[in-house]
Formats: C-alpha cells, structure tokens, sequence
C-alpha cells in the first residue's frame, strides 16, 4: 500500500464494534512495533496485550479527556511500558545522570505508531491514548520505575461509530525552509 494512503486512512477510532480481531493480526501489530526504529537502537518498551473486557474498560476509564459519549470499548489493547533501566543501561551506560528523558517517550511513540500504521495495513482500526501511568500500571502490575504512557486500542470501528473531523494544516503553514517562518 501507498505509505501516504495508508497515513491518510489512519485516524483515531472512537467506537469499537465486538468482532475480535485475530491473534494472529495482533502478532503482526506487536512485530511492526518489535521492528520500530529507537535511539541508540535501545528499544526502551515492553508491550502488554490486553484481552480481558474488564481491565480493558478500566485501562479506558484511565485516559482523559474521554468523550463521555463515546462508547470506547477495543476489543484488544496494548500497553506501551517504559523501561527507563533499560535505557539508561544501554544508551547512556556510563554516564547514566545525562539521560535526556525526551528521546524514549519519542521512541514509545514511534513503537505505537508503528504497530497503529500496520494495523491500518491489515485493515484493523486503532486508537492511542494516554492513559493515567500510575493507574494503568497498577491494573497491569507494572512497577515503577516503568510506567504505562500510551495503549493502543486495536479493534474495527461499529457502523455507526462517532467521527470527530479531521482537519489537517496546509503544508504552508507548517513547513520552514532553512529558517524558522521563511518560505
């Protein structure tokens, strides 16, 4: 598929129906974000896949804002779990205090990214969502100093789901060339 279709498909899905979406469809989500490009290649994410209707509904009412309105209920979510151990050890092991804590949250969102564009591919709606880290750690028995920042819902949008707009920027707006604002 196109990269850019497949970029303009995705979108946040925020009503889910119940048809289960195959394990082996989930394996190829969790193997695009295995792959995900991370600095240093330090790979700083354990990922949780989550079945379970109850921990899913009570990972959901962890993320804010959440459209009350919204029936959110993915038959699959995945946890995204920092392991900030992990990378200080192996992007910055002998100088541990010059971590710069930016890098594997942008790393974490390119792991989600990843396994969402290759859920798009398989023609699997998904949603990222932040949840409260604390709270979803707790629900999944991660302990600190990892936390949970992203899941990802994974699942087929129902029939008559809620679609928020999309609207996007022109290019001109956002692009620069050589310099902040010059065209």
């Amino acid at each position: 598929m196109d990269f850019l279709k497949l970029a303009k498909q995705r979108k946040t899905t925020y009503e889910f129906s119940s048809k289960d979406v195959s394990a082996a469809n989930v394996k190829k989500v969790l193997e695009a974000g295995r792959l995900a490009p991370s600095a240093g290649n330090s790979q700083p994410w354990h990922l949780i896949v989550v079945r379970n209707e109850d921990k899913i509904q009570k990972l959901i009412e962890t993320v804010s804002p959440l459209h009350p309105f919204i029936s959110f209920n993915p038959p699959v979510i995945i946890g995204i779990v920092f392991e900030p151990d992990e990378w200080a050890k192996k992007h910055f092991p002998k100088k541990p205090e010059t971590v710069n804590l930016t890098e594997p949250f942008l790393c974490i969102g390119m792991c989600t990214l990843s396994m969402a564009l290759e859920a798009q591919s398989l023609g699997i709606d998904s949603a990222i969502l932040t949840p409260n880290p604390k709270i979803a750690g707790k629900l999944l028995k991660v302990k600190e100093p990892r936390i949970i920042p992203l899941v990802l819902g994974l699942g087929y949008e129902s029939k008559d789901a809620y679609k928020k707009e999309r609207e996007r920027k022109s290019a001109d707006e956002i692009v620069s060339y050589e310099e902040y604002g010059k065209k």
